[in-house]
């Protein structure tokens, strides 16, 4: 059987519409504009979940400074893949059950604790680090926070191209 996730605001919004709430673990959830596959043109039309924890699409680690949720649910009715070349984890269903919590860092996939230590550590930063970071590439916190949670899918060399900015900027990653 398949096991089934939603990220969510630490208040249980939708990231995209933070007023439609998915919690919590008992709450049934349902689409109020479903539209079937054949009608459905975006993901407005459907309740978004995945297949995988660390594949949650629209995904925000803390929102407000407060950690999000990642439930686990139950989907209610016909389960389909609105794009299975791009998004293969993502599904779309009318409806959903909230069946569990689990911590926010298994959103973060094998290397979650790795993830959650380099995301807290980003705070302590000083600002020499930050500028070093800045000035080595725009995206270099993203970039080696997503070579932590993929770690162990990549070659060590690509996880150094990733975090090479931060390395330099004094970020240790072991």
């Amino acid at each position: 059987m398949t096991t089934y996730y939603k990220a969510v605001r630490h208040d249980y919004g939708s990231f995209h519409n933070p007023d439609f709430k998915y919690g919590p673990v008992g709450t049934l959830v349902e689409h109020p504009d479903y539209r079937a596959e054949k009608d459905a043109r975006g993901a407005e039309h459907y309740i978004s979940i995945s297949t995988e924890p660390a594949d949650c699409t629209g995904f925000q680690w803390r929102v407000g400074g407060k950690d999000s949720r990642l439930l686990v649910v139950e989907p209610v009715g016909r389960v389909y893949t609105p794009d299975k070349e791009d998004l293969p984890n993502k599904r779309a269903v009318k409806a959903v059950r909230v069946v569990g919590e689990l911590p926010i860092s298994a959103a973060f996939g094998p290397n979650a604790d790795q993830v959650v230590r380099f995301l807290g550590d980003l705070n302590g930063l000083t600002s020499k680090q930050w500028a070093a970071a800045r000035d080595a590439a725009g995206y270099t916190a993203r970039d080696a926070a997503g070579a932590l949670v993929v770690r162990d899918k990549i070659t060590a060399e690509q996880f150094e191209i990733l975090v090479k900015p931060m390395r330099v900027a004094g970020v240790v990653f072991e």
